[in-house]
């Protein structure tokens, strides 16, 4: 059972990253039907090791390895937005990639910087935040990633046209 949501979960992957359907080289009910009629661990290893292979061979074929980056990365930061050390460099290592060739894909690919994406992230939650919670903005500031109230007060209003307060206030009322 893990081995076939590993499968499961690899292809739905793949997937993600490509959506022209052009996955059939790396069927997964074939996969999964070698991995059924396997009889050791030794067997299921080696089949799991010749699928790695091939979607390794696929993702450089098909120029997807990029798009693959920039998912990955965008998960990063939906899951580290808080984490007030969250860089370019602490992605860059996660991903194994060089700073330059990451910046140049992820713009590529998600129409954005690093920084506006995670800034992005910060504000979308933030707004969440002050409409579903009775915390301070201060606290809401630290909680989602900014070390300094009035920077994220800054870059709030910049992003939204409102003050934190305001919006607050603003969602407040029209509720």
């Amino acid at each position: 059972l893990l081995t076939q949501n590993i499968v499961l979960e690899i292809y739905n992957l793949l997937a993600d990253i490509d959506n022209s359907n052009t996955l059939s080289s790396l069927d997964k009910n074939k996969i999964m039907q070698r991995i059924y009629n396997s009889k050791t661990l030794h067997e299921i290893e080696r089949i799991l090791s010749d699928y790695s292979l091939d979607i390794a061979n696929y993702l450089s074929t098909n120029d997807n390895s990029d798009k693959a980056y920039a998912i990955l990365a965008q998960d990063y930061i939906k899951e580290n937005y808080s984490n007030t050390n969250l860089s370019l460099h602490t992605i860059c290592n996660h991903l194994s990639i060089s700073v330059s060739y990451f910046s140049v894909i992820f713009k590529k690919c998600t129409g954005l910087t690093f920084t506006e994406a995670v800034t992005q992230t910060r504000i979308t939650k933030a707004m969440e935040l002050l409409t579903t919670t009775s915390l301070k903005v201060y606290e809401i500031a630290y909680k989602v990633g900014f070390s300094d109230p009035q920077y994220f007060a800054t870059i709030f209003k910049k992003s939204t046209g409102f003050t934190p307060k305001a919006y607050s206030k603003r969602r407040t009322i029209k509720n």
